[in-house]
C-alpha cells in the first residue's frame, strides 16, 4: 500500500510539472478564449487559407463557440459524435458552422518556449464535419480545415503535422453522414483523433498556431471544425512510470 501510494504522488507529481510547463488556457479550460485570438473572413479559393487574409475580431457566437463537457453539449448533428473531445478536458472549442456563405474563421495562440526548455510538444484534438461541393468544385473552392504552426521568431513556418483537410482529396478516416446538404450534397465527418506537434529545439522561440476551417468559396456549402489542447507539453507521456511487477498499464 505504502509503494502504491508514493507510486501515485510520484505521477500526480509528474503530471503537475508537465502541465505547467504549457501556456495558460492555451487547453481551453479557463472557458474562454483568454490568450486566444479569433478571427473572421471569407474563403475565396485557393490551396490554404493565410492566417492574413483575416480579420481578427472578438469571438463570434455563431463562429467561435465554447463548448462544455459538463453538463455537457450533446452530440454533432451531422456526424452523432460527442462535441466535446472526449479525452477527459473540461472545454472544447467550435469553429463554424452548418450554414453557408463562404465564411472561414480561426483561432491562433501566440507563446514562446521557455529558454530552458529543449523539449516541447503539443498534443490536440479534432473533429469535423465537411460538406461535399461535388462536381462543380475543384481542390481549391471546397470546404476544409487546416493547422499552421509558424516560428515568429524567425519568420518562418513549421512543417505543418497534417496537410489540410479539403473535399475530394485524399481524405481518409472520414465517414458518409446521413444527413444532407444543401441540394443533397453528401455531408462527410470525422470522429474525434489527435496529433502531436513537435517542438523540440526551439527553446526561446516564439510559436504561432491557428486553426483554420471554411466554407466553399462559392458560397452553397458549409464546413466546420472541433479542437481541443491537451494540457501537457512534454515529449513525454503523462504518467508513464509503473512497477516493474505492474500487470497493465492504461
Amino acid at each position: 500500500i505504502f509503494r502504491s501510494i508514493i507510486v501515485c504522488l510520484l505521477i500526480c507529481l509528474q503530471s503537475f510539472s508537465t502541465s505547467a510547463q504549457c501556456p495558460p488556457n492555451i487547453d481551453f479550460e479557463m472557458g474562454d478564449f483568454t490568450g486566444w485570438q479569433c478571427y473572421v473572413g471569407q474563403f475565396n479559393g485557393g490551396t490554404i487559407i493565410p492566417l492574413t487574409s483575416l480579420t481578427p475580431s472578438p469571438p463570434t457566437a455563431t463562429r467561435h463557440q465554447m463548448l462544455a463537457a459538463v453538463p455537457g453539449s450533446g452530440r454533432d448533428p451531422d456526424g452523432n459524435f460527442p462535441q466535446t473531445c472526449p479525452n477527459g478536458s473540461g472545454y472544447s472549442i467550435k469553429l463554424g458552422n452548418n450554414q453557408t456563405g463562404r465564411g472561414a474563421e480561426a483561432v491562433s495562440y501566440t507563446f514562446t518556449i521557455p529558454a530552458t526548455q529543449s523539449r516541447f510538444n503539443l498534443i490536440y484534438s479534432y473533429a469535423m464535419v465537411l460538406n461535399d461541393g461535388g462536381s462543380g468544385h475543384d481542390n481549391s473552392s471546397q470546404p476544409r480545415m487546416q493547422v499552421t504552426i509558424d516560428n515568429i521568431t524567425d519568420g518562418t513556418p513549421l512543417p505543418c503535422p497534417l496537410d489540410p483537410f479539403v473535399v475530394g482529396s485524399s481524405l481518409q478516416g472520414f465517414l458518409t453522414s446521413g444527413t444532407l446538404g444543401p441540394g443533397n450534397s453528401p455531408v462527410l465527418y470525422r470522429n474525434w483523433v489527435s496529433s502531436s506537434i513537435n517542438l523540440d529545439n526551439l527553446a526561446g522561440k516564439t510559436i504561432r498556431i491557428a486553426f483554420i476551417t471554411a466554407d466553399c468559396s462559392l458560397g452553397g456549402h458549409f464546413g466546420y471544425t472541433y479542437v481541443d489542447v491537451n494540457p501537457q507539453c512534454s515529449s513525454s507521456f503523462v504518467g508513464a512510470t509503473f512497477c516493474p511487477d505492474d500487470t497493465a498499464v492504461i
